[in-house]
């Protein structure tokens, strides 16, 4: 991905989120960077993990941010957002032919079939284009946060969403608070999607930043103890995700995962990140 290609980007993302109040600065993103960290996040780095499928999941993710892909008729509580990817990234950088049609069909029967067909010329020529455009898809990961963050502060009573612009921004002035709002929100959402609820309970970034005790926010916290904070409040809340969550779904196995990743916010301030 060459240099002029990732300026050019992120100055169109810049322009278009000029109404996007908690996120209108980005000159300090290095979309390279973001698309490491996430993608070590959900795939460990490995390719073959860019197209996945769970055994715990009845939906196939791709790319570096796992963008889900419902087969027809899924019901599950979650946004799928493969395809809108798709088409975004295809803009700077052709997707593969089977992938180009307006709406391109679900192409498996179930995740058996996913996996019988992963020597497949669609799912070969899937992993290379996703392996060659990850600053795009981070791009993509950008775009959405902000177009979701925005339409969702809109919605709510203004003294709310104005406490709420204002703990964005605190995080959104440095880099590793910046990343660490975009890793969560492509981890776990916004918190715009009203079926990402358990008993009207979320999970979402926005769910993790309401709940902060005000005294998190006070100018005189360090980067670092700002992203510790933040952890705290977050493992709380995906804690009460797992307590509330229907007991079939056995959430719980999943919560020391969910701590590990938080956990590397931590170290991404230690480091400077």
């Amino acid at each position: 991905m060459t240099h002029r290609l990732l300026c050019g980007i992120l100055c169109l993302l810049m322009v278009t989120s000029a109404r996007a109040t908690p996120l209108s600065e980005l000159s300090h993103l290095d979309l390279n960077k973001l698309a490491f960290l996430i993608e070590q996040n959900e795939t460990g780095g490995r390719e073959a993990y860019l197209t996945y499928w769970s055994p715990n999941e009845a939906f196939p993710s791709f790319g570096i941010g796992h963008f889900i892909w419902l087969p027809p008729g899924s019901e599950a509580p979650f946004s799928p957002s493969f395809l809108s990817m798709v088409r975004f990234v295809d803009r700077h950088h052709p997707a593969p032919e089977w992938l180009q049609a307006a709406s391109p069909s679900f192409p498996w029967r179930d995740r058996a079939d996913f996996y019988q067909a992963w020597s497949s010329e669609p799912l070969q020529t899937l992993r290379h284009w996703l392996s060659q455009t990850k600053p795009i898809q981070a791009a993509f990961i950008v775009k959405r946060f902000q177009s979701q963050l925005t339409m969702r502060l809109s919605e709510l009573p203004p003294a709310r969403s104005q406490r709420l612009r204002q703990r964005v921004r605190v995080y959104t002035q440095f880099e590793s608070g910046l990343l660490a709002l975009l890793d969560y929100a492509n981890f776990k959402g916004i918190g715009a999607n009203a079926r990402e609820r358990y008993q009207g309970q979320g999970w979402g970034l926005l769910d993790v930043l309401e709940a902060m005790p005000n005294q998190a926010f006070l100018s005189s916290r360090s980067q670092r103890q700002q992203l510790v904070m933040f952890v705290k409040q977050a493992k709380i809340i995906l804690k009460k995700r797992t307590e509330l969550a229907p007991v079939q779904r056995n959430e719980t196995r999943w919560l020391k995962g969910w701590y590990q990743r938080l956990d590397r916010y931590k170290s991404w301030g230690e480091a400077g990140v």
